[in-house]
């Protein structure tokens, strides 16, 4: 999977932790680098998140979320990032699940692999 931007994280959304998977690389280079990291849903962790990406250069975040775990992570990012909230079903469902098997690495696969048009119609903003 060819990353199609510099650097971008897909988060896991859980009510007590948010696992956040940056990928990083470009098309021309011969591998990208994902980093995965565990983030508590309070405050102060979304707040470390929010730090993390920060020092990694991240400009797009995409989550998915089956229940309304969400908004706090939304409300925390969205000043600072561009953010997507990711159906979950497509978000797991991509390459026959999780990418590794992995928590958080799902939704990397929109951004990744999916043709514009597509990641257009897997994604839904707020």
């Amino acid at each position: 999977m060819k990353p199609i931007f510099e650097s971008c994280c897909g988060l896991d959304v859980h009510r007590d932790q948010v696992t956040a998977c940056i990928a990083s690389g470009l098309p021309n280079e011969p591998e990208e680098k994902f980093i995965v990291k565990e983030f508590s849903s309070m405050t102060y962790g979304l707040r470390e998140l929010s730090s993390w990406l920060k020092e990694h250069n991240v400009g797009f975040v995409a989550m998915e979320s089956t229940c309304i775990f969400w908004k706090p992570v939304f409300n925390i990012l969205e000043d600072d990032f561009e953010v997507i909230l990711a159906n979950a079903a497509q978000a797991k469902v991509k390459d026959g699940g999780k990418l590794g098997g992995q928590m958080g690495t799902g939704i990397i696969s929109i951004l990744t692999t999916e043709s514009t048009e597509d990641s257009k119609n897997a994604l839904c903003t707020q």
